[in-house]
């Protein structure tokens, strides 16, 4: 991708966006409760935001939604961006429930995906919630009758997690049914695919890439005020 492209993207959203959160003027009260209790420093708190920012909005823009679908399923050449639709659950109540990015491809597959840089189990309860809220907007949107007779369509789940934190074992997929309940058979699973890394330099591999340079730049860090050394994402990241 071009400076044009993903470069300017990142770049000035992690200056903007780091100014913002070390002033802590865009972290919602629920969020910072959480932290809290979770004891995390300030500078977690910053970098959990500028991250989880940069995912969710570059990904508002369907021409990069269209590519990290094509990310997800390469088999797929026919697909166009007018086929996409966003349903993120918006975090418009502070104790609501909001995930990262959803979007459907026509009323074939609804698509999850979350972007974690800290390893925990959880995020399958949380994928699981998520399903159930897009789901009951999708049928509210379609003013589906769930209580007729006819028989609704229903597009096809799929769940994934970005993971670009540091792990030892890294399973291709987590299951509830096989983390919270020893894999017996129960009412309900979920599953979702684990991804660590994209392909041949495709957006996923480049928003990985993003956060592992980030990461690298808050060692030069000294304070709340400063900026991040753009020049040095510039060069690592292979953008001019």
């Amino acid at each position: 991708y071009t400076v044009n492209q993903w470069g300017i993207i990142l770049e000035y959203r992690m200056v903007f966006l780091y100014n913002e959160t070390k002033r802590h003027l865009i972290i919602s009260p629920l969020k910072r409760r959480v932290w809290k209790e979770e004891g995390m420093e300030k500078t977690d708190i910053a970098k959990y935001t500028i991250k989880d920012s940069v995912f969710t909005n570059l990904f508002q823009d369907k021409k990069y939604l269209i590519q990290l679908y094509r990310a997800l399923h390469p088999e797929d050449t026919e697909t166009t961006e007018d086929e996409l639709k966003d349903i993120t659950i918006k975090n418009i109540l502070v104790d609501a429930c909001y995930n990262d990015l959803g979007f459907t491809v026509g009323d074939k597959i609804m698509i999850l995906t979350e972007a974690q840089s800290t390893w925990t189990m959880n995020i399958i309860i949380r994928a699981l919630m998520y399903l159930v809220q897009s789901y009951h907007e999708y049928f509210e949107r379609r003013n589906d009758n769930l209580y007729g007779s006819k028989k609704v369509k229903v597009p096809k789940p799929e769940l994934y997690v970005i993971f670009t934190g540091k792990r030892v074992s890294k399973p291709e997929y987590i299951s509830l049914s096989e983390e919270f309940f020893n894999g017996e058979d129960c009412a309900i699973d979920v599953k979702a695919k684990i991804i660590y890394d994209g392909k041949d330099n495709d957006i996923i591999s480049q928003y990985v890439a993003f956060t592992k340079v980030y990461d690298e730049q808050e060692n030069y860090m000294d304070g709340p005020g400063k900026q991040l050394p753009i020049p040095l994402i510039s060069v690592k990241t292979g953008m001019s």
